[in-house]
C-alpha cells in the first residue's frame, strides 16, 4: 500500500446513457412480450364464456318451461 489513493473514475455519462436506454428498451420488449402472452393465455377464457352465452341462448338448452307444442 502507499500512502497515495487513486481518485474514483469517472464514467463517461455518454456511454452510461446508451447502456441506460439499451436497457429501458430491452425492458419494454420484455414487459410487451409478457403481456401479449398472458392474453394469449387467458383469451380461451373469453372465447369459451361467448360459447356458453351463445348456447344457453339457443331453443335445444334453454332453461324454463316447455311450450305445449313440443313433445320430449
Amino acid at each position: 500500500m502507499s500512502g497515495e489513493e487513486e481518485p474514483p473514475k469517472k464514467r463517461k455519462k455518454v456511454e452510461d446513457k446508451g447502456d441506460y436506454e439499451d436497457k429501458i428498451e430491452a425492458n419494454k420488449k420484455k414487459r410487451f412480450d409478457y403481456l401479449l402472452k398472458q392474453t394469449e393465455l387467458f383469451s380461451h377464457f373469453i372465447q369459451t364464456g361467448n360459447k356458453e352465452e351463445e348456447e344457453e341462448q339457443g331453443t335445444s338448452t334453454s332453461k324454463g318451461r316447455r311450450s305445449k307444442g313440443k313433445a320430449g
